[in-house]
C-alpha cells in the first residue's frame, strides 16, 4: 500500500542540467499526490526555472553565499524547524548542508544518494549513483522507492509568456537576416576545465557560418564565479567578446543579456545549438533544438544531452575523470575545429532528412 504523503520537501540545491533532468520526478509526485503541498528548496541559479515550475506549490530559493559560506543557514534551518514535519523529503543536492535538511524536515522517508556513512544514517533510503547511467534514469530511482512507476521521462523546462514575447522581438529585431539558418553558440562553463579554446570556438563559427549561410548567434551568463583564492575567473561576457572579436563575420552577441528563462524562450527559434557540458546545453536539447555538446572532463554517460543530440569527445585512457577535470584537459585540448564541425555536419544532414521525409 503506497504512503499517502500530504508535505513534500524537495531539496534541489544543484545544477541547471541536474534540476532539467529531475523535472520528470516533479511531473511524476503531481500525478500521484495531487493534493499534496510540494515544497522545493532551490539554488539561485536554477530559482528562476524552479519558480515557473507548475507541480510545486512554493518554492525556497538560497543564495551563494547561504549555500557555500553559511551566514544564514542558521535562520534557513530554524525556519523548517517551526513547520510541521513533512511526510516525504527527497535530496539531490550536496552535503553538507542536504543532510542537515533532511534531518530537520523530520519527515518519515527521507530518500537521497549515498553519502558519507554519518549522513546515510538520517536517509531511510539510499540511492546508488551510477556513471554510466543517464541522469533522469537515476532520479526515476527516487519514484522507485516510494512504489511509483512510469513511462513518461521527459524532461522539461517552462518558459512564460513574457520570456516568450521578449525572445520574439530579439529574433524581430536581430533574427537571420536573410541568412538560411540561426546557430547558437555557449561557450562558457563555471567549470574552467570543461571549456574549449576561444580561439576554436571563432574557428568554428567561422567555418559553419561560410558553410551554411548561417547567422551566429553568441550566449553567456553575466555570472562570474570566484575561485577558493578569491581570483575571479574571465566572464562568459568577456569569454563572447573575444569570440566574436576573433571571427570574421559578425555575430549577434547576446552574452549576459538574457535570464536563464529568456534563453531558454530564445533558443527553441535556433537551427541548431552549440556548446559545452553546462546547463543551459541541457535546457537546449530539452527545448528541442538540434544540439552538439563538446564534452571534456565529466561522465558523459550521466550527462548526454536529450533528444536530437550529439556528444563530441576524446576518448581518453583516463576519462570519464571526476566533473572538475583536472589540470591538463588533453581530452579538450585535442579536440579540432573540424571534428567538431563533422557533428555538425551530421546533424544538419538528419535536419534536411527530416524536412524532406
Amino acid at each position: 500500500m503506497k504512503l499517502r504523503f500530504r508535505r513534500i520537501l524537495i531539496d534541489a540545491r544543484n545544477g541547471i542540467g541536474d534540476f532539467v533532468y529531475f523535472s520528470p520526478v516533479l511531473a511524476a509526485l503531481r500525478r500521484e499526490y495531487k493534493e499534496a503541498k510540494i515544497t522545493l528548496i532551490s539554488w539561485w541559479v536554477t530559482g528562476e526555472l524552479a519558480k515557473t515550475c507548475p507541480y510545486v506549490d512554493e518554492v525556497l530559493i538560497l543564495e551563494e553565499e547561504t549555500d557555500l559560506k553559511g551566514k544564514t543557514v542558521g535562520d534557513f534551518v530554524s525556519g523548517l524547524l517551526d513547520r510541521p514535519p513533512f511526510g516525504l523529503a527527497l535530496d539531490f543536492a550536496h552535503p553538507p548542508l542536504s543532510p542537515l535538511i533532511m534531518k530537520v524536515s523530520r519527515a518519515s522517508r527521507r530518500i537521497g544518494f549515498k553519502k558519507d556513512e554519518e549522513s546515510n544514517r538520517i536517509y531511510t533510503d539510499l540511492i546508488e549513483a551510477r556513471k554510466d547511467e543517464p541522469a533522469v534514469l537515476q532520479y526515476k530511482r527516487f519514484l522507485d522507492c516510494i512504489g511509483i512507476t512510469t513511462e513518461e521521462l521527459r524532461p522539461e523546462v517552462w518558459i512564460s509568456k513574457e520570456d516568450k514575447d521578449l525572445a520574439g522581438k530579439i529574433l524581430e529585431e536581430n533574427g537571420p537576416g536573410g541568412k538560411d539558418f540561426l546557430i547558437g553558440v555557449h561557450p562558457g562553463t563555471g567549470v574552467v576545465a570543461r571549456r574549449w579554446e576561444a580561439e576554436k570556438f571563432a574557428g568554428l563559427a567561422d567555418k559553419i557560418a561560410d558553410r551554411y549561410r548561417a547567422k551566429i548567434t553568441l550566449f553567456g551568463s553575466d555570472y562570474v564565479r570566484t575561485s577558493e583564492g578569491g581570483k575571479g575567473d574571465v566572464s562568459e561576457i568577456e569569454l563572447a567578446n573575444k569570440i566574436s572579436g576573433l571571427m570574421r563575420s559578425k555575430p549577434l552577441n547576446l552574452a549576459g543579456r538574457l535570464s536563464l528563462a529568456q534563453f531558454a524562450a530564445l533558443v527553441c527559434s535556433l537551427d541548431l545549438y552549440i556548446g559545452l557540458d553546462t546547463g543551459p546545453t541541457h535546457i537546449a536539447s530539452v527545448m528541442g533544438t538540434p544540439t552538439v555538446a563538446i564534452f571534456g572532463p565529466g561522465e558523459y554517460k550521466v550527462w548526454k544531452p536529450y533528444g536530437n543530440s550529439l556528444v563530441v569527445r576524446k576518448e581518453m585512457s583516463c576519462s570519464p575523470c571526476g566533473p572538475s577535470g583536472c589540470d591538463d584537459p588533453k581530452c579538450l585540448k585535442e579536440l579540432t575545429v573540424d571534428e567538431v564541425c563533422g557533428a555538425v555536419e551530421r546533424l544538419m544532414r538528419r535536419r534536411k532528412d527530416t524536412c524532406t521525409s
